[in-house]
């Protein structure tokens, strides 16, 4: 008997016909795994029981909304995820052989009734076996591959493609697509692992692939819808895989292998793409046919003739310029969606080996398709109408072909580029060019010169330029140009039509004269100079750090130029009232506009960018006040890297230590003695009882000098020792004596004084320095000595000192 764990998931199982709301709501991952770490044989007996009965359920009964091989595929994922491989060497024979007789039923149900309900879960049960017991993980089981897997590789091949290539023949539904898609990711995975095995299966998979991508526009007055974008990768990663199943030879015995009959895998992937190429050529060449395509490196006559089995396109130019320019954006890529190309889908599927990309044929391509136009002396007004119409889509798709090229292979496109003059090409469609055309042009540069992530989706190449080339003044000024042009008011003798007397006015009275404020002249302009100007913004970055330079003559101007037309046009949207736009691509374009002013003056903090400092700031802070949540994040975002270029600063230092640990500490017993190195120093104890003299002296203001009798002066003097200066005196008892010095310094008795002088005052021991003090004589007191002076007291002169001097 099962344990109690399993038991309420196997009763939601019983009760539930099908199972799938039972395992979400007994929590089966949790229940499964508890069973596992008990030790519960019996339990998983029982959930194998379980899957069995699911296992053998019909076709007809999966093609409700709740299929049984959807809760079967769950329960194998959660025993095989929560118990391990051993429940693949237990059950996975079962498994495998119960999937694959479902594969034929439904292949014989597809050639019989054309329809098939069940094909999805079908298609994730195929997809799980596949994947999990027949795939990676089995090679590691060496005894379980040779016994279980290896058998039934080549059978599920045969029946996955039956069921792939009887439903391919169908009209596809928004069912369909996913089914097909997974099962074709398994066939992908398979072919990787076992290319021998596979290698009987190539022309089959490469026919069904071929069907898939290329069969809808095989006829030359088709209009099929295009491939959805999941199969369409499912099927390419598929082809792209084939070329596994080719012959490993190396670089020196291709010859070798050649001579033999053996075909490389190098020779097989470059034959697709060889195909896949020419059919582009000619689609290009059919959509303008007056041009000269020979000139622009360009030769038609060397394309096969019925690449990837395509009708050639019609000699009437009605339906044959159509049809050119209809193949020419399935395999480049469509202008009007989006899309990918089938051209650069196939090279940028990743391969395991090294193959031979033809990138000097593809820039080449995009480089003509480029310069496409028509030309009125070799084609009739009727042709030309319709070629007007080709050449734009032809340009775009050339520039968004060079882009992916260029991501896709980085550094190895790089002097395929410079040597061919693609980037001035690019740079002529910035500047000549009106509309999308354009705008993807300097989309196209920025990309291309960007250095990191330009947009969300697509990195920077980051082609290096030369700072002294004409090229870097051409594109600063493309950059430069949208961004005045936003600015720019249109005066209304413009716009309207001119009167039968021209009135005598300037056109500068005219402008002065707009209704509209400069900051709200710009919420008239269209979506596309927005964008032009955000894409000319994120050019003007890319490129600053060129024309910053010396280099050549003019770029420091085209440096000063650009940096106040972005700032400019900045200020403008920042003062305008967004707010009241009728879109809020207005908010978005400013935003983007304020973060690469932001990027041009925290990258480029030289001397071209400081004069604008200040001004940047007042901007981005009256952004940061903003009732427009979109601009105030993104001026605040700014502001705080623009704050560390005006005020750049060290980081600060944390003081991770209390500073009172820092200082020298005396113990309470004074045994830690701190030597002191000022001159006079006697200890801690003098130290404290001079403080404590010089604290109980109250300094007073000294009375006026009194002038000395006559006899003071003429008194002999005396012959006993010199005495120290009174202390206190002798005749007034009442007044007290001022403290006196340590017992350190000797004290000798005082010498009388014959005659009477005033009372004595409350002053402070006065001690000058050695060569400020008089002689010793026996009418004044002889001062104290310099040891025992305290050299941080000012007092005042006595009476008796002011009057010797």
């Amino acid at each position: 008997m099962p344990s109690p764990v399993l038991e309420p998931l196997l009763a939601a199982l019983d009760a539930d016909a099908h199972g799938e709301a039972a395992l979400w709501r007994a929590e089966a991952e949790q229940v499964v795994r508890a069973c596992i770490l008990e030790g519960d044989q019996d339990g998983l007996h029982s959930l194998e029981k379980l899957i069995a009965q699911r296992l053998n359920t019909p076709v007809a009964h999966n093609e409700d909304a709740s299929p049984p091989w959807n809760t079967a595929m769950r329960l194998m994922s959660l025993m095989l995820s929560q118990a391990g491989w051993k429940v693949a060497e237990s059950f996975g024979a079962t498994w495998i052989q119960r999937t694959h007789a479902h594969l034929d039923q439904a292949a014989q149900r597809l050639r019989t009734a054309g329809t098939l309900a069940a094909l999805d879960p079908l298609a994730h049960l195929a997809a799980f076996v596949m994947t999990e017991l027949l795939g990676r993980e089995s090679i590691a089981h060496p005894e379980y591959h040779r016994v279980v897997a290896a058998p039934s590789i080549s059978k599920y091949a045969h029946a996955t493609l039956a069921v792939l290539e009887l439903a391919a023949a169908q009209p596809l539904s928004p069912a369909t697509v996913p089914a097909m898609s997974q099962l074709m990711d398994a066939l992908s995975l398979h072919v990787e692992l076992y290319a021998n095995t596979y290698r009987t299966f190539t022309s089959r998979i490469h026919a069904l692939c071929m069907q898939l991508l290329f069969g809808s526009l095989a006829p030359s007055d088709s209009a099929a819808a295009p491939l959805p974008e999941l199969l369409a990768r499912s099927a390419m990663a598929l082809l792209a895989s084939l070329h596994l199943t080719g012959a490993i030879t190396s670089d020196a015995s291709m010859l070798s292998s050649a001579a033999s009959g053996k075909v490389s895998q190098a020779q097989l992937w470059a034959a697709t793409v060889t195909e896949m190429l020419d059919a582009a050529m000619l689609s290009v060449c059919g959509s303008v046919p007056s041009m000269d395509w020979y000139a622009l490196g360009i030769d038609p006559s060397l394309a096969q003739p019925r690449a990837l089995a395509w009708e050639p396109p019609s000699a009437d130019y009605d339906r044959g310029i159509p049809c050119s320019v209809r193949r020419c954006e399935h395999l480049l890529g469509s202008a009007t969606s989006g899309a990918m190309g089938m051209v650069p889908l196939y090279l940028t599927m990743p391969t395991p080996r090294a193959v031979p990309v033809p990138l000097a044929r593809c820039i080449a391509l995009a480089h003509a398709m480029m310069q496409a136009h028509s030309s009125s002396s070799r084609a009739t007004v009727d042709q030309m109408r319709l070629e007007a119409s080709a050449a734009p889509k032809l340009r775009w798709l050339g520039v968004q072909l060079l882009v992916q090229i260029v991501i896709a292979f980085h550094e190895a496109t790089w002097p395929l580029l410079h040597g061919s003059g693609v980037l001035r090409t690019v740079c002529m469609l910035a500047e000549s060019e009106r509309g999308p055309v354009r705008l993807v042009a300097m989309r196209a540069l920025s990309v291309l010169l960007s250095r990191g992530a330009c947009t969300e989706r697509l990195p920077g190449a980051s082609v290096p330029l030369d700072p002294a080339s004409p090229l870097v003044q051409r594109i600063a000024r493309a950059s430069i140009q949208p961004l005045s042009e936003l600015l720019v008011q249109e005066p209304v003798l413009w716009t309207e039509e001119l009167p039968l007397k021209r009135p005598r006015s300037f056109e500068s009275d005219t402008i002065s004269q707009v209704d509209r404020v400069p900051q709200e002249a710009i919420l008239v302009k269209t979506p596309l100079a927005w964008d032009l100007a955000c894409a000319g913004a994120l050019v003007l970055v890319q490129v600053f750090s060129y024309i910053s330079t010396s280099a050549a003559p003019g770029h420091r101007d085209l440096a000063r130029a650009g940096a106040l037309s972005l700032l400019g046009t900045c200020e403008a949207v920042l003062g305008a009232r967004l707010v009241d736009a009728s879109s809020s691509k207005h908010v978005e374009a400013g935003a983007q506009l304020v973060q690469a002013l932001a990027q041009l003056v925290v990258v480029h903090h030289n001397a071209l960018v400081s004069h604008i400092l200040a001004r940047v700031y007042a901007v981005m802070a009256r952004g940061a006040q903003s009732s427009t949540l979109i601009l105030r994040a993104a001026s605040q975002d700014a502001l705080t890297g623009i704050l560390t270029v005006i005020r750049p600063r060290a980081p600060p230092i944390v003081d991770a230590v209390e500073s009172s640990a820092l200082e020298e500490r005396i113990d309470a017993d004074g045994t830690d003695h701190i030597p002191m190195p000022l001159p006079g120093w006697r200890g801690p104890a003098s130290a404290l009882a001079d403080v404590t003299h010089v604290d109980e002296v109250v300094p007073v203001q000294p009375p006026p000098v009194q002038p000395v009798p006559n006899e003071l002066k003429t008194s002999a003097p005396s012959t006993e020792a010199p005495a120290e200066p009174a202390r206190a005196a002798p005749a007034t008892p009442a007044v007290a004596a001022p403290a006196t010095l340590p017992d350190s310094a000797p004290m000798a008795p005082p010498a009388p004084i014959p005659v009477e002088v005033e009372q004595p005052r409350h002053v402070a021991p006065v001690s000058a320095p050695a060569s400020s003090m008089p002689p010793p004589s026996t009418s004044a007191p002889i001062g104290e000595s310099d040891d025992e002076a305290l050299p941080d007291l000012h007092m005042e002169v006595s009476d008796d000192e002011s009057v010797d001097a």
